[in-house]
This record gives C-alpha cells, sequence and structure tokens, in this order.
C-alpha cells in the first residue's frame, strides 16, 4: 500500500507531501491543478516511466535542473522507501538502501495499474499502443519477460542496422538470437490475453448496462512454435527485409483485438461501449497482477469519471471500492458517491517531510 508521496520540482510542485490510505483516495482540484501530475509521479516510480509516454526532462520544473520522486510503501508492517532523481542527464533509483543508475531497476517493485484518458489509444490505437499495454503489464508481473524483451530488442536492433547497410552476411547470428527470445515472449503473450478472457468477459458485464460477451484474441505475426520453424520464416521474409530495410515480422509487429459478440470492438462498439470494454481491461490487468504477485497493486484513474457516463461511472465506482487502494483525480466530488472514498486530498497541500 502506498502511504506516502513527495514531489521536489517535479512538474508544477516545488516540494509537496501526499498522505494516501486504503480504499479509494480522491485527489480533487480545477484542470492545471497538478492532478495528473501525481499520477504521473506514481506511475513513474513504479515503472520507470511515464504513462504518458513524455522525456524525462519535461517533468522538471521550469528553469530547474532536475527532480526528486519518493513513494514509501507498507506490506505486512513493513515499509519499503522507492526513489527516483534525476540531476542533469543523471538518473539515480533507490530502493531502501540499494541504489541504481537507471529508472527501471524500480519495475515491478511497486506494481500499479493505470487508467486514463489516453489509454483509449489501447483500443482504437495502432498496435504498437497494444503492445505497449503487454509489455508494461508482462514487465510487471515476470521478470523473465523483462529479460527476454530486452534480449529481443537489442537483436532487433543488429539485425536491423545491418539491413539497412545491406551486409547481410553474418545476419544468421542475429537470426538466432532474435528467434531464441522471440518464442518466449510470443508464448507469454497468448498465455496472458487467455488468461485476461475471462476475467473481461466478466467485468465488462459488471460495468455495462447492457450484457454482452466481451473477449481478447491474440494476432501474432508469426506462427510459429519452434526455433527451426521461426528461423525458416525470417529466412523467406529476407529478401523483403533487404528491400524495406527492416525486419518486418516478430513480436514487434504482434497486435491483439477486443471483441464484443465476436465483433472487433475499435470497429463496430459505441462510445459507451468502448469506454466500457476498456474499464474492463483495466481491471482485469490489475485482477491479473494480483493473481501473479499475490500482492494487490495499486490502481490509479486519472480524470475520473471523465470517460463514462453516470450509470456506468456509478458501476465503476462501485467496483473498484472493492480493489483494497485505489487513488483518482476528478476536478470535484459531484459526480462520484462520497460514501465510497475513504480519504479526500486537494492539489494545494501544506510541505512536510518523509521521515
Amino acid at each position: 500500500m502506498l502511504t506516502r508521496l513527495r514531489l521536489q520540482l517535479f512538474r508544477n510542485y516545488d516540494d509537496a507531501l501526499f498522505s494516501f490510505e486504503k480504499g479509494v483516495n480522491g485527489i480533487f482540484g480545477p484542470n492545471g491543478s497538478g492532478k495528473t501530475n501525481i499520477i504521473e509521479a506514481i506511475t513513474l516510480l513504479s515503472t520507470g516511466r511515464s504513462f504518458r509516454v513524455a522525456p524525462f526532462d519535461e517533468m522538471v520544473q521550469f528553469q530547474k535542473n532536475g527532480f526528486h520522486v519518493e513513494a514509501r510503501l507498507k506490506k505486512d508492517e513493513m515499509e519499503t522507501k522507492i526513489a527516483l532523481g534525476l540531476h542533469g542527464t543523471q538518473k539515480k533509483a533507490c530502493i531502501n538502501a540499494t541504489e541504481y543508475p537507471f529508472f527501471s531497476a524500480v519495475l515491478g517493485a511497486f506494481p500499479t495499474v493505470v487508467y486514463a484518458p489516453r489509454d483509449m489509444a489501447i483500443l482504437t490505437g495502432t498496435p504498437g499502443d497494444r503492445r505497449r499495454f503487454l509489455n508494461i503489464l508482462l514487465s510487471q508481473s515476470s521478470p523473465l519477460y523483462l529479460h527476454h524483451l530486452t534480449r529481443y530488442s537489442r537483436a532487433l536492433k543488429q539485425r536491423n542496422a545491418m539491413l539497412k547497410t545491406k551486409q547481410v552476411d553474418n545476419i544468421d547470428i542475429w537470426d538466432q538470437q532474435l528467434a531464441a527470445a522471440a518464442l518466449p515472449l510470443m508464448a507469454m503473450r497468448s498465455d496472458t490475453l487467455t488468461a485476461l478472457s475471462p476475467h473481461i468477459k466478466q467485468f465488462y458485464n459488471t460495468l455495462s448496462p447492457v450484457q454482452q460477451s466481451l473477449s481478447v484474441t491474440y494476432t501474432p505475426s508469426v506462427r510459429a512454435t519452434s526455433l527451426t520453424s521461426y528461423l525458416e520464416t525470417l529466412r523467406k521474409t529476407r529478401v523483403k527485409d533487404t528491400i524495406t530495410q527492416t525486419t518486418n515480422v516478430g513480436p514487434h509487429r504482434d497486435d491483439f483485438s477486443l471483441l464484443l459478440d465476436s465483433k472487433k470492438v475499435r470497429s463496430f462498439a459505441s462510445e459507451g461501449q468502448k469506454r466500457s470494454c476498456l474499464a474492463a481491461l483495466k481491471c482485469s490487468e490489475w485482477t491479473l497482477l494480483h493473481k501473479h504477485l499475490r500482492e494487490a497493486p495499486l490502481f490509479c484513474v486519472d480524470d475520473c469519471p471523465a470517460h463514462l457516463d453516470d450509470e456506468r461511472a456509478s458501476r465503476f465506482i462501485d467496483t473498484l471500492s472493492s480493489f483494497p487502494q485505489v487513488i483518482l483525480t476528478a476536478p470535484s466530488s459531484d459526480r462520484l458517491p462520497s460514501h465510497n472514498i475513504s480519504n479526500t486530498i486537494c492539489t494545494a497541500l501544506e510541505v512536510g517531510e518523509l521521515s
């Protein structure tokens, strides 16, 4: 559970301290007051990157040289400190007394699910938006997935560099490394989406006033289950790869689709249905992380309930009330049932010390 959060020279905050409790924590304030910046700092501490996909220097307060963000977590009466600092171009991550020279070291130490307006891109955006969703989910739940993803990305970069220079005499070496990392990535993605499907269906019918069948289907760009068959696919596409100077198949081209009554959500669903689908997907992401990690992730909702109409918003907040800890932002509490909010925070808080 997140208990304290401190932001120093981060976005619009000079030095601010926030305290959180169990249940639903509501952060209220007018647009532009810094509500989303709090969620951004939490996700930075959780994944080592911004959910806005923003560069680190944009998070530094204007005309300053760096920032410091720090969280205190409590589990079974044990406290964990996670801190990230940027000074010029130098990064430093700290988990308790251990320091690291890169932000990604925090990945997995503080599992978090974020539901924000920009997440509609998972349904309606590019395959890259959907792969990013899968990569964050799986990287938080499995260090092995992150290991294979890092190996694959490095091999892909090297292979593409060879294709661009058309010096492909030794490309078989990179094909081997690419295939060895790709196969476990595809297997883990397939297993995860299969595991998500029943949860998505259940949550959708809890959050939507109309009962329908929501499912998910995985579309890998390579239909291979063995090293030999994957390498054969790469050999068959090598001429095309040489012409286009890039690798045309592999996990970096994978996709998945949400299906509502067997029809693609991004093409056939109404706006209300899409928003319920996205909320169901995010709740299912939380459920799967909870199951794999055997601890409850923090659930963050930015700009609630702007995503949903009144009935869907009410159903969503009722569902969130069953989660151990939720942090949501909203311009005001007018549309939120007050009995579900355990802790109310405004964006103008006095500064304190993390002791």
